[in-house]
């Protein structure tokens, strides 16, 4: 593939995904690029500029890595709080396409719209502390349901939710 329908690849999370686990890289792809510290989704802020670093990206369909998710693990557990970095890293990959790949806005706005979607569920709605996070999970659903629902590139079972 192509640095850009790697890209967009992997913000509809077909062909590949956004974490660093599955993957070889070349070492010059991470000149100049670091895993944020402190950050958790590290991977989500980091893989999407090694990907347009890449002349071309090979993808294999073959099953060679096993995963398993703790309960303990970042996936496992239920903590909003710590899930506000993976909404940080969708926005920062929204506003470097808007900016350098105009062609991969449909599939960063999904992207976008998944993020606020899996976060918001885990969200405690009558834990009023939670109501600024909660709005503005449903400003970024309710600004790209439309976008998702028409995009025929998104899986039917995500266009009807």
């Amino acid at each position: 593939l192509s640095a850009k329908d790697a890209l967009i690849e992997m913000l509809y999370e077909r062909t590949l995904t956004n974490s660093a686990w599955g993957k070889l890289y070349k070492k010059e792809l991470f000149e100049g690029i670091r895993y944020p510290k402190g950050k958790l989704y590290e991977d989500m802020f980091t893989t999407y500029k090694v990907i347009m670093k890449s002349n071309r990206v090979a993808c294999s369909s073959a099953e060679l890595y096993h995963y398993l998710i703790r309960k303990s693990s970042i996936l496992g557990t239920i903590n909003t709080e710590k899930q506000k970095d993976m909404l940080d890293a969708a926005n920062e990959i929204l506003d470097y396409v808007i900016n350098s790949v105009p062609l991969a806005l449909e599939a960063a706005k999904y992207k976008l719209f998944m993020v606020s979607i899996t976060i918001l569920v885990k969200y405690d709605i009558f834990n009023e502390n939670h109501n600024q996070s909660i709005d503005l999970l449903w400003k970024n659903i309710k600004g790209n349901r439309i976008h998702v629902a028409l995009n025929r590139k998104v899986e039917k079972k995500y266009r009807v939710l």
